[in-house]
């Protein structure tokens, strides 16, 4: 699994790291910016000795999408969890499913709206109930391997058939050149 992004206050990966299963069989790599929460949260996962989270920095602040699907190829599932207190989602749940998408990654999402409906719609993941530790943890269960398998030949499907990067990237310059 992994999860890739910034880190900053309700993006949920606070609760994701504390509610991360032991089992050696569910490994997570938080790839991010070095920032301070990058740091405390590396630190209490070492402090915690969990030995299944890995983080690995973001050395470029502006990455290209090249750069970033050449390292999520190596990846089974992608994570977009936001707490349900995240005013933000609206922009960054958008680029992780494109990035997601594109790497042709199925995808393990909190109920934020947008990233659920396509999920649900065009089954290519699961869904959790944001800050629910049991529904988490019972999402998380989903991805055995014949889901796994169903869930990637769905994410290539919407991928080839409904998905347009020309729209997504149009949305992004709208967003980011208002800023």
């Amino acid at each position: 699994f992994i999860y890739q992004g910034s880190l900053s206050p309700y993006r949920g990966v606070i609760s994701l790291i504390k509610n991360w299963p032991k089992n050696q069989n569910y490994k997570l790599t938080i790839r991010s910016f070095n920032n301070l929460y990058f740091k405390k949260l590396k630190e209490y996962c070492l402090s915690k000795k969990s030995k299944n989270i890995k983080f690995i920095e973001i050395k470029k602040f502006r990455e290209s999408i090249d750069e970033s699907i050449n390292f999520l190829i190596n990846f089974d599932v992608g994570i977009i969890s936001y707490s349900n207190k995240s005013n933000i989602f609206d922009i960054c749940s958008a680029r992780k499913l494109s990035h997601y998408v594109q790497s042709e990654l199925p995808i393990l999402t909190s109920d934020i709206k947008d990233s659920k409906n396509i999920v649900e719609k065009y089954k290519i993941g699961e869904i959790y109930k944001s800050d629910n530790v049991v529904n988490f943890k019972n999402s998380l269960k989903k991805f055995k391997v014949k889901n796994l398998v169903n869930y990637k030949k769905n994410v290539i499907d919407f991928k080839f058939r409904h998905y347009n990067f020309n729209n997504f990237s149009k949305m992004y310059k709208k967003i980011y050149e208002e800023k």
